[in-house]
């Protein structure tokens, strides 16, 4: 498969925004607002790829670096007269970032996302996620949930109720199926 840089079509990417669920369109809205403080409305070479990585694209820097190239604007203070902008100064405005974050949803493979959030909650290969791992992984990433919310987690997954989740439990989960619960 071609790289993402390689294939972006921009128009595509602006009928899979209007494409998207709402709730998915919110979720792309909230991961720029995350990197966007300011409200500037775009984003610099640094920021725009943890946007991506807000919504769950851990692009190659190279991705990132062609898909700036090919879609960024110079910023307002860039004079045209003194030459081409540097590629290092381009930004990423929030309706290129919209679509092509769209159209990287609209093309995500779930069984690779959930065999690669599996490696996250099973980073030692024991082929289980339990309470243990799962406390550990929420705190890595200072996680506020409670003990009872990471066990009900776990009880819903857990089909068999042997309490600990299978990786096909969590992949079944992970791609939207519902577990007992």
């Amino acid at each position: 498969m071609s790289t993402p840089s390689a294939m972006f079509d921009m128009a595509q990417g602006r009928r899979d925004l209007a494409a998207l669920p709402s709730d998915w369109q919110q979720n792309i809205r909230e991961a720029w607002e995350v990197v966007d403080q300011q409200g500037l409305g775009s984003l610099n070479a640094r920021e725009w790829p943890f946007a991506l990585r807000a919504i769950g694209f851990d692009l190659a820097r190279t991705e990132t670096y062609a898909l700036l190239l090919a879609h960024g604007v110079p910023p307002h203070d860039h004079d045209p007269s003194r030459g081409p902008c540097s590629p290092s100064r381009l930004r990423m405005p929030q309706e290129h970032f919209s679509a092509i974050a769209a159209w990287l949803l609209m093309r995500r493979d779930p069984q690779e996302e959930a065999e690669d959030a599996w490696k996250m909650f099973d980073p030692r290969g024991t082929g289980r996620v339990t309470l243990e791992s799962l406390r550990a992984v929420c705190g890595e990433v200072n996680s506020t949930l409670s003990e009872a919310d990471m066990r009900r987690m776990i009880d819903m997954a857990d089909i068999s109720g042997k309490g600990w989740v299978s990786k096909e439990e969590f992949i079944e989960v992970a791609k939207g199926g519902f577990g007992r619960g």
